[in-house]
């Protein structure tokens, strides 16, 4: 049996996706030696003309390792699915609605799910617009809607707002795979913990608390650079109970609404808390923020993800491996 690892292509998350390939394929080697089963794995970077070169593979499966464009947005798994090649992950609707965050937004509403509040711009702004109440936020976030790994993505005050967006509509415009070509969103800035819970088949495990370097935000440079310090991430075992299930049934909740399948990963903002008070009990209830749901994560041999499954004595490898044996 040849499974395929399609990783790399052509979205500014290119390098990471090139670390979440390599990572798969070792793990997956190593479980493979280690069952005795007769499968082979190859990589394959989707570039130009990579269709011809998968349709030579002649793969009997497929392992999605790019993350952005053409990678979370639908568009490998469109390839897959018109080449009748199953594959892991998530299909293209959610696919889809996941990607763009503001498609994620609307369904989030539709469905009395909190989310940071927002407005969308297609011009550069003159004023700072409200954002679901009559006064104008002190501070937004500004992204671009299509993009992963916090790139494109401004935290602005009441004095850089203007001039962020403005920017982030520049980026926007030349974005590859960006739904609507020169629009961004604005969200509300919400204060709080940074929290993820990673997904597997629909069940979320134990959130991870992430602590950005000193006056920064879990960038693109806090998550992989370091130029400013490295993030700090807590494996939240201890979560007070109450919040550890708000948590997980929201996550699950999310990710069943979406339609995702196998590995995800729920990102949220709990408004007003610090990394004391979420422990405590007798904390005061904590509000939960989503922000957006990443169905190809990072898996890398740091990524969150994988960081989780290993504290769970869960191997990746042999994740891969049985659902792999499942489709022969």
């Amino acid at each position: 049996m040849n499974v395929v690892i399609l990783y790399g292509g052509e979205s500014n998350e290119r390098e990471i996706s090139i670390q979440t390939a390599t990572h798969m394929q070792q793990e997956l080697e190593r479980a493979i030696h280690k069952s005795g089963k007769g499968i082979t794995v190859t990589t394959l970077d989707v570039v130009d003309g990579f269709v011809e070169k998968l349709i030579s593979l002649n793969p009997q499966y497929a392992l999605n390792a790019i993350h952005g464009y053409k990678g979370e947005d639908g568009r490998i798994q469109s390839v897959l699915e018109m080449l009748n090649i199953p594959y892991y992950g998530s299909d293209v609707e959610s696919s889809v609605v996941t990607m763009d965050k503001l498609l994620f937004k609307y369904l989030l509403d539709a469905h009395n799910i909190t989310t940071p509040a927002y407005t969308t711009t297609s011009t550069p702004l003159s004023s700072v617009p409200p954002l679901g109440n009559d006064s104008s936020p002190s501070k937004c976030v500004v992204k671009v809607p299509r993009s992963g790994s916090s790139i494109g993505v401004y935290i602005s005050d009441s004095s850089s707002i203007l001039e962020d967006s403005t920017a982030a509509l520049q980026q926007a415009a030349g974005t590859q795979g960006n739904s609507s070509q020169g629009e961004i969103l604005i969200e509300e800035c919400i204060e709080g913990v940074e929290c993820t819970v990673p997904m597997l088949n629909g069940v979320a495990y134990t959130p991870i608390l992430i602590t950005p370097p000193p006056n920064s935000f879990y960038s693109y440079d806090a998550k992989y650079e370091y130029k400013h310090g490295r993030t700090d991430y807590i494996v939240a075992d201890d979560l007070r109970p109450g919040l550890m299930a708000l948590l997980k049934s929201t996550s699950e909740r999310v990710f069943a609404l979406c339609g995702c399948s196998a590995i995800a990963r729920v990102d949220f903002i709990l408004q007003g808390a610090t990394l004391d008070d979420i422990f405590t009990k007798e904390a005061p209830d904590v509000a939960l923020h989503i922000l957006e749901i990443n169905t190809v994560p990072g898996m890398t041999a740091t990524s969150l993800v994988p960081k989780i499954l290993l504290h769970n004595n869960i191997s990746l490898g042999e994740i891969l491996l049985e659902t792999i044996s499942d489709k022969k």
